[in-house]
């Protein structure tokens, strides 16, 4: 039989996890919503980097908002699939230091 305070406990863990996403959204005002916007607007036009910029800003403001969370990942990953961060760049110079016959 378990203990009636390991009960209380596990009650009160599923009570605190349930309750903490309906706090996890914070609504966007008109000024969240144009940065939002034109975050949204640089992902599309594949400039990741803005959208990056923008979407943190948003973050170090307190947004938290589904939405955002998810443009910032994807942001993100079209940032590092970019030819500038992908890994052929990454290789290139071992890939000369392979051809140097020493």
């Amino acid at each position: 039989m378990p203990q009636p305070r390991f009960c209380r406990a596990i009650v009160l863990a599923v009570v605190a996890f349930c309750a903490a996403p309906a706090q996890a959204q914070t609504p966007l005002n008109t000024d969240s919503k144009a940065i939002f916007d034109t975050a949204t607007a640089s992902v599309k036009s594949d400039a990741p980097s803005d959208a990056i910029a923008q979407l943190e800003l948003l973050a170090d403001r307190g947004i938290l908002h589904p939405d955002v969370s998810f443009n910032r990942a994807v942001a993100y990953i079209k940032r590092a699939h970019t030819a500038r961060h992908s890994r052929a760049t990454w290789d290139a110079p071992w890939q000369l230091w392979r051809k140097q016959s020493f």
